[in-house]
């Protein structure tokens, strides 16, 4: 164990690094399970600034402590990236292969669709499907889900048809295998390197259009803390406490920074023409 840590650590110290800041982020989002007295206030305490009684990153305006939310909300922004980009990553392998396998007719309604919902602006598009759902956390990974699975249809499209013409495949049709099992056993397993890369990829920028959508007020509403929540909560406090706005907005880099991180370096460890 102690030789692989040292291997990553001398062959690539940005993975390193993101895991750790990963390491972290879970450790927070256990955390959260355990921390229930996030929305008690105490006008008395309003705006402490950071380090005060016993408060480590302060209080916001209404006297709630801002680590107990910044570890509630990780709850929130941890769950909604990992299950909207799984939810996109299903859809857009599902697309990719209907549309990269069968081609023709088929190709041409999936590919057309596709460049529709990559012709509107993806925040506008979010914004748009969200105010017809209701607001709770389900809506807003569905919405987010729903709104960014076209890049991954694009790619394992692109790769099932490379795979296409291999001889491995020529030969699994001669055998007279079912397009089921072409599919998951011979097409899907190589492309997995990418869609893996895509997922990791994709956490961060569903953190991103949470965040995007709790700062705009269309997200989880208040008291339910929520890092992008918490930025608008603060923005009019920007002069006299920063720190309610600037801490969240901390977080929020630093766990789209570690996505990035692990994200870029399994490109690297995965994608065969880099190597």
């Amino acid at each position: 164990m102690n030789k692989k840590i040292n291997y990553i650590i001398k062959n690539d110290p940005f993975l390193f690094f993101g895991l750790i800041i990963l390491s972290f982020l879970f450790i927070l989002f256990v955390c959260s399970f355990f921390i229930v007295d996030t929305n008690s206030q105490n006008l008395s305490r309003s705006l402490l600034p950071m380090g005060s009684q016993n408060h480590i990153f302060g209080t916001d305006h209404l006297g709630r402590d801002i680590l107990n939310r910044i570890i509630v909300g990780s709850q929130y922004s941890i769950s909604i990236g990992l299950s909207a980009s799984l939810l996109s990553l299903l859809i857009g392998v599902l697309f990719g292969t209907l549309s990269g396998f069968y081609s023709g007719l088929i190709d041409n309604i999936i590919m057309r669709f596709t460049d529709i919902v990559m012709s509107f602006p993806t925040l506008l598009l979010i914004i748009a499907i969200s105010i017809s759902l209701p607001n709770n956390i389900i809506s807003i990974i569905i919405v987010i889900g729903i709104s960014s699975w076209t890049s991954v249809a694009r790619l394992v499209r692109s790769q099932i048809i490379m795979i296409k013409s291999k001889p491995y495949f020529e030969s699994s049709q001669a055998l007279g295998f079912s397009n089921t099992r072409i599919i998951f056993k011979h097409l899907l397993p190589n492309c997995m390197g990418p869609i893996v890369i895509f997922f990791t990829l994709g956490i961060s920028n569903a953190i991103m259009a949470e965040s995007s959508l709790a700062f705009l007020g269309m997200g989880i509403q208040s008291p339910t803390p929520t890092w992008g929540g918490m930025i608008n909560d603060g923005k009019d406090f920007l002069r006299i406490a920063h720190h309610l706005s600037t801490i969240p907005g901390a977080f929020i880099c630093i766990t789209v920074l570690a996505f990035n991180l692990v994200g870029e370096s399994l490109r690297d460890y995965l994608d065969v023409k880099i190597k």
